[in-house]
């Protein structure tokens, strides 16, 4: 933005030198007394046509800058507000189809270990490994872990259908990075990228101090251990059917 001001008052100096070119000889028979000064015409300093030509263009140059300035102040304000938030909510998202050329058996909400990375201030951040815990009945998935702004807990829900799930991120306060944590609460909405094999989407935030969203992915790792209880063998996040 402060590029753009200095563009603009540059060409306004520009107009104004242009201007003053040739208007220096009018001051040499004003000594004749006040009277005569005051009854003095304006004369336009541009004798030229290509003065005058130079003069138009600047003003033009000088109005579309103006005008694109004004563009994106309004353009930052609505990113400043509405920054942060997802187009929809994560029970719209993960109902909205994506499936293609899927096998109908692959089913990517494995219960186990994790690790994601996101994209933030330029470059890409990989967090610790992280544990989630899929509910077949509930198609909800729950989860937890700790990455460099601190400790945090994980509820979502999914969709086997169209292979995505909306997660919500929700950091523990006065953990990790304080100058990072607040508490607060990150939404992420991932669709199943059969290519890589991974979760693919973005994050979103919004806090008091900060408005941000970006790319998130999300790679399955080691499934969770087995447990046994009552001769019957189970998963976590499964249910003993």
């Amino acid at each position: 933005m402060h590029i753009i001001i200095h563009i603009i008052l540059i060409f306004v100096l520009l107009i104004i030198i242009v201007q003053s070119q040739g208007g220096g000889g009018g001051g040499g028979g004003g000594g004749g007394g006040g009277r005569s000064g005051s009854n003095q015409s304006y004369v336009n300093p541009c004798l030229t046509f290509e003065c005058e030509l130079a003069v138009f263009v600047l003003k033009i140059v000088g109005v579309l800058l103006a005008g694109v300035a004004i563009v994106w102040a309004i353009r930052s304000r609505i990113r400043q507000c509405t920054g942060g938030k997802p187009p929809v909510d994560n029970t719209a998202f993960i109902n909205q189809n994506s499936r293609q050329n899927v096998n109908s058996q692959n089913d990517p909400f494995v219960d186990g270990i994790w690790s994601s990375r996101y994209f933030q201030y330029n470059k890409w951040h990989t967090s610790n490994q992280l544990s989630l815990s899929f509910n077949r009945y509930s198609y909800q998935v729950s989860g937890e872990g700790t990455d460099e702004i601190g400790s945090y807990t994980i509820d979502g829900i999914f969709c086997m259908k169209t292979l995505r799930m909306g997660l919500t991120k929700i950091y523990q306060a006065r953990t990790g990075d304080l100058t990072e944590n607040f508490g607060h609460t990150v939404t992420i909405q991932l669709i199943w990228d059969l290519k890589h094999n991974r979760f693919k989407g973005k994050w979103y935030t919004q806090t008091n101090k900060y408005r941000g969203e970006d790319k998130f992915e999300l790679n399955f790792e080691a499934s969770a251990p087995l447990i046994e209880t009552n001769n019957r063998t189970w998963q976590p996040g499964i249910p003993v059917v």
